[in-house]
C-alpha cells in the first residue's frame, strides 16, 4: 500500500513530516507532491492540473499497488482528477475541499495576502487565467461527477477561514454516503497536525486501517 500526498499552495515537505511518519509507521509508503507553478497553479488551472495528474497517474500505474489519496487544502481538484483515472482505496481531505467559486478565491486572496479585491476583479482574473468555477457547465459536470461520495475522511479546523463547513456538509455528506467529517475545534487552515496532533494521529490511523 502507498499513500499519495498532495500539497496545497505553499505546503512544503517539512510541513507534512508528521503525516508522512504516520503512514510509515502503519507500513504504508508515502510519496509527497508539492504544488507546482506560480502560486501553485498546478492545483486550480484545468490544463495544468490535468497535465500534472498524468505524471502522478503514470507513477501509480508503475507502482501497481493500491493507494490512499491524501489531499491538503486546494489540491482536492488535482486529487479528483487522479482518482477519476485510478480509483484510490480511500481519500483524506485535510483542510479541504476548497470550493470552486469566485467567493472562495476572493477569500483566499484576503486571508493570505491581506488584500481586498472586488468580486468583479476576481472573476476577471479567474477568467483570464482559465480557472474554472461551478458556473462553468463543463467543469460543473466534471466536479459533480468526480467529487468523492464514498470512503472519504474530511479533516477540518473549526477556525479555518478558507473552507465552508456548511458547504462540505451539503456537498459531501448524505445518507447514501459513508464519508466522514471531523472538526478540530482548536485548529485553523493547514495546522491541524500541529495544533492537535494526538487526535489527528488517532483519527488518521484508524481510518487508514479500516
Amino acid at each position: 500500500m502507498k499513500a499519495v500526498i498532495l500539497g496545497g499552495i505553499g505546503t512544503k515537505a517539512k510541513h507534512v513530516l508528521k503525516t508522512v511518519n504516520i503512514y510509515k509507521n502503519k507500513g504504508i509508503t508515502p510519496t509527497f507532491y508539492e504544488a507546482e507553478g506560480v502560486f501553485g497553479n498546478s492545483l486550480y488551472r484545468e490544463k495544468i492540473y490535468t497535465k500534472k495528474s498524468n505524471d502522478i497517474i503514470n507513477q501509480i500505474k508503475s507502482d501497481n499497488i493500491p493507494y490512499i489519496l491524501h489531499c491538503i487544502s486546494g489540491s482536492n481538484w488535482l486529487g479528483y482528477e487522479i482518482n477519476s483515472k485510478i480509483q484510490a482505496k480511500s481519500i483524506i481531505l485535510e483542510s479541504s475541499p476548497i470550493e470552486p467559486s469566485t467567493q472562495c478565491f476572493q477569500n483566499f486572496i484576503k486571508v493570505n495576502y491581506n488584500i481586498n479585491i472586488s468580486k468583479s476583479v476576481v472573476e476577471f482574473l479567474m477568467n483570464s487565467l482559465e480557472i474554472p468555477t461551478r458556473k462553468d457547465d463543463k467543469f460543473n459536470k466534471w466536479y459533480t461527477n468526480n467529487k468523492p461520495s464514498q470512503n472519504t475522511l474530511i479533516l477540518a479546523g473549526a477556525m479555518d477561514k478558507l473552507i465552508d463547513i456548511n458547504y462540505i456538509k451539503k456537498e459531501y455528506l448524505s445518507s447514501n454516503s459513508n464519508n466522514k467529517l471531523v472538526i478540530f475545534k482548536n485548529s485553523g487552515h493547514c495546522n491541524i497536525s500541529k495544533r492537535e496532533y494526538e487526535v489527528y494521529k488517532n483519527i488518521l490511523e484508524n481510518f487508514i486501517s479500516e
